[in-house]
């Protein structure tokens, strides 16, 4: 049964105790920055800030979502058993790390334990949201939480903020780590650790993948979200609105495929893609490029199969597999650039220059292939007046790589002797050309790594520990050339 979005009016009745309570507080500890939240229409107000996070785009569909008609709770590991969880209430520590892979839905799973705090009829704490990849040089983590106390307007004074965070109402809810610029990481860790120790009651949640700064920290616990089950496929399509029938024969199709495609479900992002393939293809690509390679041209058609014999006409002039060319080398000039998911309109303009010397020859105007991209195929959207993003980060990560895929041999190995000296930023990108590019990225890049890590490792062990480092080294050349062989000689069985 589908779920109807949550009104403003039933919103701004739950938020109305915790509003009271912690205005209550302030008046007895006499600060004075809450003095507008006296108004009886204050808590609409709130209610409107909190609403506002549970409208998302999504690849799902088109139009903004309510996530509350869509969204499956995933399952946080406590102590390596996997839990759901939709409180914050449900956090034993105050200062928490959710961590996840690409696709596991970190961001929106943080909305919705935002929303559920205000929808449980029994709030406990407001939540202040901030989208880390917003910060910038000039827009520092301690502007964004300003701004979003303003937001609830609330007055900003040392004492205060000093109240709220000390007050035990307040949760801080920190939207992706890993995409902070890399410029800003020290700041913004130092800045949360800060928080965190200063303020013990204050909740602090971090959403971040797997490997960055923050997990470093003595402070916070980290929480990985579980990987999504087969037992729970038939949940999370109900949830998108998969008729029943449907869902069983999608499921069937998964168990059946030949390919490996079926070892990869294993986040919410993975299976929505699946369906959307699925449903306009009726099968599973038997292979991972083939896959993303359907995906793009399902989305950029999706429009048109909708309206039976109409063939649209693209903005910039190009094929559908023109526009993937230029599409492509557009996802790896962002990261070539050191850009990160959202652009301003100066960094696309600069990202396309560079990106159509390199699509084979192709032209288009920079204004008619964001239409294309942003219209389309909703492989990027629009945000505000003045930024661009991609819809997901791995949507960016897999078209560079599939880039770096269709490169020549001498560019290639460009490629992967710079990703030898850094790798940073390209990391998601690596992981796909492991899979699609298998050959080379053996070849060009894991035997010259583990090579170099070898001789750097080695060098100043004593004897016996160089012997145990030799006896490693050994077992290690035998698992990589198995795996490259058994690479080679499918590349060679290939007509």
């Amino acid at each position: 049964m589908a779920v109807e979005p949550i009104s403003l009016i039933s919103l701004a009745r739950l938020a109305a105790p915790i509003i009271n309570e912690i205005l209550k507080l302030s008046k007895k500890a006499g600060t004075r920055g809450l003095q507008k939240w006296e108004a009886s229409s204050f808590p609409r107000k709130i209610a409107t800030r909190i609403k506002s996070l549970d409208t998302v785009r999504t690849i799902w569909k088109s139009q903004p979502l309510s996530l509350q008609t869509f969204f499956h709770p995933p399952k946080l590991a406590f102590q390596e058993k996997p839990e759901f969880v939709t409180r914050l209430s449900a956090f034993e520590d105050n200062a928490v790390i959710i961590e996840g892979i690409v696709g596991q839905g970190k961001s929106i799973f943080l909305r919705s334990l935002a929303i559920n705090e205000i929808t449980s009829n029994d709030a406990q704490r407001l939540p202040l949201f901030i989208e880390l990849k917003d910060l910038s040089i000039k827009t520092d983590l301690q502007g964004a939480i300003f701004r979003a106390l303003e937001s609830y307007d609330i007055d900003i004074d040392e004492a205060t903020i000093d109240f709220l965070f000390k007050s035990g109402k307040f949760s801080l809810l920190l939207d992706g780590f890993d995409e902070i610029e890399e410029k800003l990481v020290k700041a913004v860790y130092l800045h949360i650790e800060h928080l965190a120790r200063r303020y013990p009651e204050l909740l602090i949640v971090v959403t971040s993948r797997p490997g960055n700064e923050i997990q470093k920290s003595p402070t916070f616990k980290t929480l990985r979200i579980a990987e999504l089950t087969p037992a729970e496929f038939p949940a999370f399509l109900t949830k998108l609105g998969v008729s029943s029938e449907k869902s069983l024969e999608l499921r069937q199709a998964i168990r059946n495929s030949p390919s490996k495609l079926s070892n990869l479900i294993k986040t919410p992002l993975m299976l929505t893609l699946v369906v959307i393939v699925y449903e306009a293809e009726v099968r599973i690509p038997e292979t991972l490029p083939e896959f993303f390679d359907r995906l793009f041209q399902v989305v950029v058609s999706n429009h048109d199969r909708l309206k039976g014999g109409f063939t649209r006409v693209h903005q910039s002039g190009l094929s559908e597999r023109g526009l993937q060319t230029v599409f492509e080398a557009f996802c790896f000039m962002t990261l070539q650039l050191g850009h990160n998911r959202t652009l301003t309109a100066d960094q696309f303009e600069e990202v396309f220059k560079y990106a159509i010397k390199y699509s084979d020859g192709l032209k288009c105007d920079a204004d008619n292939f964001k239409a294309d991209i942003t219209n389309t195929a909703c492989l990027m959207l629009m945000e505000g007046i003045d930024s661009i993003t991609y819809l997901h980060k791995s949507i960016l990560d897999y078209y560079a790589a599939s880039f770096v895929r269709k490169l020549n041999e001498k560019n290639s190995s460009h490629f992967y002797q710079a990703m030898l000296k850094k790798t940073l930023g390209w990391e998601d990108v690596l992981s796909f050309l492991k899979s699609i590019d298998s050959f080379r990225y053996s070849q060009k890049f894991i035997l010259p790594f583990v090579a170099s890590e070898k001789e750097i490792f080695c060098c100043d062990l004593s004897k016996k520990v160089l012997q145990n480092c030799q006896i490693l080294w050994r077992r290690h050349i035998l698992i990589l050339d198995f795996v490259f062989r058994g690479t080679l000689r499918r590349q060679t069985q290939r007509p």
